[in-house]
C-alpha cells in the first residue's frame, strides 16, 4: 500500500495488488484551483503530464468534505472511490499544548511569550516562468505588526515566519529582528499552526487549517489584483473568506486593532459549516479504519 501526499516519481512502476491511497498535502478545504484544474498549468505540459499519470495510478483519495470531494475529482482527474473520512494531516492541530511545548522547546523560546506564525506562500518565477517558484512577497512591517498584536491582545510575542517548502531559503536575505523566528526548515507545520496564537498569510491554504481549532486568521497580499491576474484561480472569492483581508501594512495593523473575536468566530464557523466541514482531530482514525476493514480483513 502506498499512501503520499504528492505525486508518485516517475521511475517507480505500480504492481499488481498495490494500492494507493493520496491523502493531499492540505485540508478539507483549499483556496485555489490546483493540477488538472488549473488553468494555470494548461501551457505547463510536464507539469500536466505529472498529474494525468497519476490520474491513473490513484485508487484512492482521502477527503474531507464535499467541496473537497468535488475539487479533488477536478483537480486529479479522478473518478474513483473517495474516502471523505476527514483531513489526517489536520489532526494534529488539536494537540496544542503539547506541540506548543515542542516548538518553543525546539526554538528555545519564551514559554511566556505569544506566538504569531506569518506562512506567505511562493509566486512564480518572473524569469522562468510556471515552472519554477520563487518568494517575492515577504514584506510584513515585524514591528508594526508586534506593537499591534500587543495592543490588541497583550503580552510578549514572536513572529515565526513560515514560508512555502519550494522558496524556504528566502528568509536568510530578509533582515529582521530577533523576535522574528525563521521555521521555514520545521517539519511539520500543522505543530507550528498549533503551537501559534495566530495567523498570518496570503493566499497559502495554511489558513484554514488555523480556523478549524478557532484561532484568528488575518490575510495579507500587497499583491491580490496581481495574483488574481497572474498566479492561480481561487475557488473561492478572496473577500468571501471570514478572515479580514489587508492590502498594506497600515491596513493591517488596523484590522489587528480592531479585531473582535465574537464576531469573526460566528463568521468562521458559518463559513466552515457552508462548505460541510468538520475537522475534529480524528480523521486518522477513520481512514485507518477504513484500511484496516477493506484491505486487512479476515
Amino acid at each position: 500500500m502506498w499512501i503520499l501526499d504528492l505525486p508518485v516519481p516517475s521511475y517507480i512502476i505500480k504492481r499488481p495488488g498495490q494500492i494507493y491511497i493520496q491523502t493531499k498535502h492540505w485540508a478539507s478545504i483549499t483556496l485555489k484551483r490546483f493540477y488538472l484544474d488549473a488553468s494555470t498549468f494548461q501551457g505547463v505540459p510536464e507539469k500536466i503530464n505529472v498529474w494525468k499519470r497519476e490520474q491513473k495510478l490513484i485508487d484512492h483519495i482521502i477527503t474531507g468534505s464535499d467541496f473537497d470531494t468535488e475539487s479533488c475529482r477536478r483537480g486529479f482527474g479522478f473518478e474513483g472511490e473517495v474516502l471523505q473520512c476527514g483531513s489526517p494531516r489536520s489532526d494534529g492541530l488539536f494537540r496544542e499544548k503539547e506541540n506548543r511545548n515542542k516548538v518553543f522547546e525546539y526554538y528555545h523560546l519564551n514559554k511566556n511569550c505569544k506566538a504569531l506564525i506569518y506562512a506567505p506562500t511562493y509566486r512564480f518565477s518572473k524569469t522562468e516562468g510556471k515552472t519554477a517558484a520563487e518568494s517575492r512577497n515577504i514584506v510584513l512591517d515585524f514591528e508594526r505588526v508586534k506593537r499591534a498584536l500587543e495592543a490588541r491582545f497583550g503580552g510578549e510575542w514572536y513572529i515565526l515566519v513560515r514560508l512555502h517548502p519550494s522558496v524556504a531559503a528566502a528568509l536568510k536575505e530578509v533582515e529582521k529582528p530577533d523576535f522574528v523566528i525563521d521555521v521555514s526548515l520545521y517539519g511539520d507545520s500543522q505543530e507550528l499552526v498549533s503551537a501559534s496564537d495566530i495567523l498570518i498569510s496570503d493566499f497559502s491554504s495554511i489558513l484554514f487549517e488555523a480556523s478549524f481549532v478557532n484561532k484568528p486568521v488575518f490575510l495579507f497580499a500587497t499583491d491580490l489584483e496581481d495574483y488574481l491576474l497572474n498566479e492561480y484561480d481561487l475557488l473561492i472569492g478572496y473577500h468571501e473568506l471570514p478572515f479580514p483581508v489587508a492590502e498594506s501594512n497600515e491596513e493591517l495593523e488596523r484590522n489587528i486593532l480592531g479585531f473582535q473575536g465574537e464576531e469573526y468566530e460566528e463568521r468562521v464557523t458559518a463559513f466552515l459549516e457552508h462548505y460541510g466541514v468538520h475537522e475534529d482531530g480524528h480523521a486518522s482514525e477513520r481512514a485507518a479504519q477504513f484500511i484496516v476493514d477493506t484491505f486487512f480483513s479476515v
